[in-house]
């Protein structure tokens, strides 16, 4: 599915439907040129979108409402990558067609022991 077929289904339910006019503009312009893949029983937009429809997802988008006022100043976003297996070759993935190693446990134990 393209992106702006994707913002289509989406823009008529909240959160996007409380989002500021100028912030729907943005996502209905950054998502039109992504591809939506389906993936079980959801959506895959990208890897800095979680799958929609999903509680993170509304998450992120209604964080898009809030980005530029001081007091809601938060953490945007966390990608880390637990495994680089991907069931799909999206063309612009920097990991695509290289062969990664998986982080260890004993690593990703130090990166969650670091934040939390």
């Amino acid at each position: 599915m393209r992106g702006d077929q994707f913002f289509t289904q989406v823009a008529t339910r909240p959160p996007f439907t409380k989002l500021h006019p100028k912030v729907a503009g943005f996502l209905k312009e950054y998502l039109a040129g992504e591809k939506v893949t389906p993936f079980h029983d959801r959506f895959v937009v990208n890897t800095q979108f979680p799958p929609f429809p999903s509680p993170a997802f509304d998450r992120l988008v209604e964080n898009f409402g809030v980005i530029g006022e001081a007091a809601m100043g938060r953490l945007y976003s966390v990608t880390l990558a637990v495994t680089n297996r991907c069931p799909f070759a999206c063309w612009h993935c920097y990991n695509a067609g290289r062969k990664q190693d998986d982080l260890t446990l004993q690593v990703l134990e130090g990166l969650a022991g670091s934040y939390f």
